[in-house]
């Protein structure tokens, strides 16, 4: 069961997922983690998505399965950090 007293912050770092200030930070921070075998594997699994003709369906799917395995998740939800936690406070509990 999740520990509710930790902030949300504490939260997405319990899972490896964090704030990041810039995009060179980002992506040196992000190579880091992957081993070339599986950057290569992104590369090819994303180029349908960036093809004239657009990805199918199954394609999206692989896809989005893809960057959720959680060797890639924390990477990929780091990316969107600011937008889960960190750019205003954010109300768990209702007004009393």
């Amino acid at each position: 069961m999740a520990n509710s007293n930790l902030s949300l912050k504490e939260h997405l770092l319990s899972y490896g997922i964090k704030k990041i200030n810039s995009d060179d930070e980002y992506f040196k921070w992000a190579s880091g983690l992957l081993t070339e075998k599986t950057i290569n594997q992104l590369n090819n699994i994303r180029e349908p998505l960036q093809s004239e003709a657009g990805a199918s369906r199954e394609e999206l799917i692989d896809f989005y399965d893809f960057v959720a395995l959680p060797k890639l998740a924390k990477i990929t939800h780091s990316m969107k950090a600011d937008a889960l936690c960190c750019q205003r406070s954010v109300q768990t509990d209702p007004p009393r």
